[in-house]
């Protein structure tokens, strides 16, 4: 019987892809929703053509079914410094969360902004100086370096000296999140916004906030901890108007959206956004700082203001609060802005850019 045919990629050679499984123990934010995202697309198409090489401890979700797992004893950094690099030897090995090993050339990074260097204090001093030398160093490390965004693409081509072409774009997807199901009731009162992030001063929420209890707007925050934890010692005032709800799932997410007058995003420094689309994609309007990489993410779908003046977010949201047809406009701009944008169409970029060794 003849043995079955490989596999090839577009050069016509044949290889597995290992994945950094490091993401897969870690809490949902932005990276990991992008490591995943991609990760399940490429799983999806290639079966176990991937092998996903995990920390100790790490609950496999169901889309890993199809691949083959190899399991490590060891976590956190001495599981990617040093496993990896032997389990992967003489394989290509794909970090899709922003960390890699240092010693491992035969690799694909990516790299999500330059965020540890413009705003590095933001940052714990050790994770600081740790990122930085992780990306100071991938240009030598790597087969291909990625990113989300052509902002991100630029500033990191300037803080890591290289040509901006040795950088690929494989920016987010926007299909992600389910349906509206209305289940989810959000404990406050319409018409309301929503802001989404964390309390580093760089998501830059205290002044937008205080502005709104000023004003009586009345917002929903998720992702900033609740009002008997950190909080309440941030610079966000203690108001009625202001209704803390910590993390929410993905489907308690959709259904806030669905309900709100807008998403409100405020940051001062971001690789992509990935807020702006989930919200476009609702059918939420949404205004949002004209700072970093927003505009890009949020095409002409959004109103935008200066995140250095709290006042003008609070004009845009109280435009939308009396203005159907803006409302309704916005929304449609929106999704026609996130339609061209799926993880799918990102996996095959970031795929063929692997397998065409470029």
């Amino acid at each position: 019987m003849n043995a079955p045919k490989q596999k090839r990629g577009l050069d016509g050679r044949s290889r597995r892809i290992y994945l950094n499984g490091k993401w897969l123990a870690q809490s949902t934010t932005g990276t990991q929703r992008y490591a995943t995202e991609i990760a399940r697309r490429l799983v999806a198409r290639l079966g176990d053509r991937i092998t996903i090489v995990t920390p100790k401890g790490v609950d496999l979700p169901d889309w890993t079914a199809g691949a083959t797992i190899r399991r490590s004893r060891l976590t956190g950094n001495s599981f990617e410094q040093f496993v990896l690099p032997i389990v992967t030897f003489g394989q290509y090995l794909l970090n899709l969360s922003g960390s890699s090993p240092l010693f491992k050339r035969k690799q694909g990074i990516v790299l999500f902004d330059a965020s540890v260097f413009r705003y590095g204090d933001t940052f714990s001093w050790m994770f600081t100086r740790w990122y930085r030398l992780l990306y100071r160093t991938a240009r030598y490390r790597s087969e291909q370096l990625f990113t989300i965004s052509r902002f991100s693409r630029d500033e990191l081509a300037e803080v890591l000296r290289i040509e901006p072409a040795r950088l690929h774009v494989i920016p987010c997807g926007a299909d992600h999140l389910p349906d509206p199901t209305g289940r989810y009731t959000a404990p406050i009162s319409t018409p309301y916004v929503v802001m989404i992030g964390s309390l580093t001063e760089r998501k830059n929420l205290s002044g937008p906030l205080t502005e709104f209890a000023r004003r009586g707007i009345r917002t929903a925050v998720v992702g900033a901890g609740g009002r008997s934890s950190v909080f309440a010692h941030s610079g966000i005032p203690d108001d009625e108007h202001i209704v803390p709800l910590g993390r929410l799932d993905d489907a308690e997410i959709v259904d806030l959206l669905a309900g709100a007058t807008a998403m409100v995003f405020p940051s001062l420094y971001e690789g992509f956004g990935l807020p702006i689309v989930e919200a476009q994609r609702v059918g939420c309007p949404v205004v949002c700082a004209n700072s970093s990489s927003l505009p890009e993410a949020a095409g002409d779908g959004a109103l935008f203001f200066d995140p250095n003046y709290p006042s003008a977010a609070a004009d845009e949201v109280e435009s939308l609060l009396v203005d159907a047809h803006l409302r309704t406009h916005l929304q449609a701009r929106g999704y026609a802005n996130v339609i061209p944008r799926s993880w799918e169409s990102s996996a095959d970029q970031l795929f063929r850019i692997i397998e065409g060794g470029d």
